[in-house]
């Protein structure tokens, strides 16, 4: 996906018992998709970082979703049942999504995970990239690239820096 592309279209089943759509984020300013998954490390590190980020900004105008889109067949932690019991776990309160196919993963173009896309009122992609600029170490941030991001859309200002190197591990193919 480029900046200002419009967010594509999805209907997943989530570890809530529900399926959602991208129609979860109508009349939200600023919606967020990251791309995630049980067992990679680059995410395991960023599970507080996104819990706190909901926490953050949770609100009318405000709503995410994470999508792990990973072979099941080949990384069995990822598995539908497994993503269940991280959500409980870490006591999820936004949807957490499962991508079996792989076509969300593909139509968004992500590569990595963790890897986030930030959509603005418009459901224009405004941010890409990273969460942050040390995605292993939380007390080594010097750069909040998705929270100023977050920031900027609901304050209705530009955000000045669109795209980052998303750093994680690689989507994992069937």
């Amino acid at each position: 996906m480029n900046i200002e592309d419009i967010m594509p279209d999805f209907d997943l089943p989530a570890v809530d018992g529900n399926n959602h759509t991208n129609n979860f984020f109508d009349d939200t300013q600023c919606s967020l998709v990251i791309f995630g998954c049980n067992h990679c490390p680059y995410v395991v590190a960023n599970h507080q970082r996104i819990v706190d980020l909901y926490e953050k900004f949770s609100n009318d105008r405000f709503k995410m979703v994470m999508i792990s889109s990973n072979d099941v067949i080949k990384y069995p932690q990822d598995s539908f049942d497994n993503m269940k019991n991280l959500s409980q776990q870490l006591n999820l309160q936004f949807p957490y999504l499962f991508d079996a196919s792989q076509e969300i993963a593909k139509t968004f173009g992500a590569e990595r995970t963790p890897e986030v896309f930030l959509f603005g009122a418009n459901h224009q992609l405004v941010y890409h990239g990273s969460i942050d600029d040390n995605c292993m170490e939380p007390k080594s941030v010097n750069e909040k690239f998705l929270e100023n991001a977050i920031n900027a859309v609901l304050n209705d200002q530009n955000v000045t820096n669109n795209e980052t190197q998303a750093v994680g591990c690689s989507v994992k193919w069937v």
